[in-house]
């Protein structure tokens, strides 16, 4: 529905461009002059002119008051545009903020993996040289703490995507209701 709206707005100012403005007050202009022509033509006295000119005081309140209202139209569509752009750039930060958090556990659990593959290298290296089994034990629980840490960061990974997830269901959601 937004983007029907922008789309609409496009060619409403594609039509409504400087040229055809200008055009416009010049019409205006130009429809005065005549009306005024023809009132100075075949209204010769200003008696006759002023009894004409009061059988259109009701017509120039009416565009007064359309006039009005147009203002206020526009103030009030200017007033939803600016609260939809404050909802949208909040919308923004959080799904940047989310983003920048799942890139800092992605860095992490790649650190991580990088780290348990030269620990698993170097436990090969040292079963192909017959390492004492001590030294084997404590490579296998720095194996192992490293497991788990590399476990507890995919989780966090998890809730950081189906936080982020969450949030493109609200922008989503918002975007169908606007």
């Amino acid at each position: 529905m937004k983007l029907m709206s922008n789309n609409w707005r496009q060619k409403f100012f594609k039509l409504v461009s400087l040229p055809t403005f200008v055009s416009c007050v010049l019409i205006v202009i130009l429809v005065h002059v005549v009306i005024w022509i023809l009132l100075v033509e075949y209204l010769p006295t200003w008696e006759e002119r002023a009894h004409f000119g009061e059988m259109f005081v009701v017509t120039h309140s009416l565009f007064d008051g359309l006039a009005l209202v147009a203002l206020i139209f526009t103030i009030l569509i200017q007033q939803s545009e600016i609260k939809s752009q404050k909802l949208e750039a909040k919308k923004t930060v959080m799904v940047q903020k989310t983003l920048v958090e799942v890139l800092a556990i992605t860095a992490q659990l790649n650190a991580q993996y990088s780290l348990l593959d030269s620990k698993n290298r170097a436990h090969d290296r040292s079963l192909k040289n017959s390492v004492p089994r001590e030294q084997l034990n404590t490579e296998v629980v720095g194996i192992n703490n490293i497991e788990c840490n590399i476990s507890d960061s995919v989780e966090n990974l998890k809730d950081m995507l189906a936080t982020f997830e969450a949030v493109e269901t609200v922008i989503d959601y918002s975007n169908k209701s606007t």
